[in-house]
This record gives C-alpha cells, sequence and structure tokens, in this order.
C-alpha cells in the first residue's frame, strides 16, 4: 500500500487475519493506525516516508519494542 497518500485504514482491515507483510511507506500518516496493533499475524511493518513527528516515531518505537542501531 505504499505511495498512496493513505491518512487512515478502513475499521475492517484486521479482517486480514491472515497477513504477515504491510507496506505503508510513502503515505500520509501523521500517527500509526490503531487497527495495525490489532493484527498479530503481522512479521513486517514498513512505515517509512510518513508524516509522523518525533513523539509519535518514539510511541511506535516503544510500542513495537523498535529500537534504531
Amino acid at each position: 500500500l505504499s505511495g498512496n497518500e493513505l491518512k487512515t485504514l478502513p475499521r475492517s482491515f484486521p479482517a486480514l487475519g491472515r497477513l504477515r507483510r504491510l507496506n505503508l511507506d510513502s503515505n500520509a500518516f501523521v500517527s500509526l493506525p490503531d487497527l495495525v496493533k490489532q493484527m498479530k499475524t503481522l512479521s513486517h511493518l514498513s512505515i517509512d516516508g510518513n508524516l509522523f513527528d518525533e513523539e509519535e516515531k518514539a510511541r511506535i518505537q516503544r510500542q513495537f519494542n523498535l529500537w534504531p542501531n
């Protein structure tokens, strides 16, 4: 779903219960949609090139236990 100027995801998105990889790069998200957190089968999430401020980036890192090298 990269490069589509998305700001939100449809409420039915978590119904994609077998989805393992999600690429949301280069969209217009200012915060990570809560729906993504509900998707327990995801093993890869790419969110580069969105409009996250530093506070939101830090929240995402804490929530998903991601730490830059």
